[in-house]
């Protein structure tokens, strides 16, 4: 009798244990399809003559050197564009001195349309002449980036 009362209390013990309650979650996952970028038009700054001063000059996104691109990617998905650097330098041969350009300027779509594209996505710049700069045939590289927000 002892031994049955022991397994009684234990069984009621293993019962008072096994109390559970289930909560459901929610799972999510974004998937993005992935950004190419096409580009149409390098950045051309207009010819421009020394005058032994410091100087800009400015490419604005609606002027006609502007660099302009197509992306496609997500249909009906908002982005963002940017240039990589906040500054380069556009250098010449034969020449030591370089031309900064900085303050990158964006303009375009900022959301692919139902197809997936963003036409049109502009870019404009400052370059800075300095009073020493030299004649010559400058450029440089810059990286266009497009990013889905």
């Amino acid at each position: 009798m002892k031994k049955l009362l022991v397994l009684i209390g234990l069984g009621i013990l293993c019962v008072d244990y096994v109390h559970a309650t289930d909560q459901s979650f929610n799972l999510s996952l974004k998937l993005f399809k992935p950004i190419t970028i096409t580009k149409v038009q390098d950045l051309s700054f207009p010819n421009a003559t020394l005058t032994g001063s410091a100087f800009d000059i400015t490419v604005a996104t609606a002027d006609s050197g502007a660099a302009t691109f197509n992306a496609q990617g997500g249909k009906n998905r908002n982005i963002t564009r940017s240039v990589v650097e906040s500054s380069i330098n556009m250098s010449a041969p034969g020449v030591t001195g370089n031309i900064a350009v900085s303050t990158f300027t964006m303009a375009g779509p900022t959301v692919f349309d139902a197809s997936g594209n963003a036409n049109g996505l502009k870019v404009g710049a400052i370059a800075h002449v300095l009073a020493a700069s030299e004649d010559g045939n400058y450029s440089g590289i810059a990286t266009f980036r497009v990013v889905y927000q």
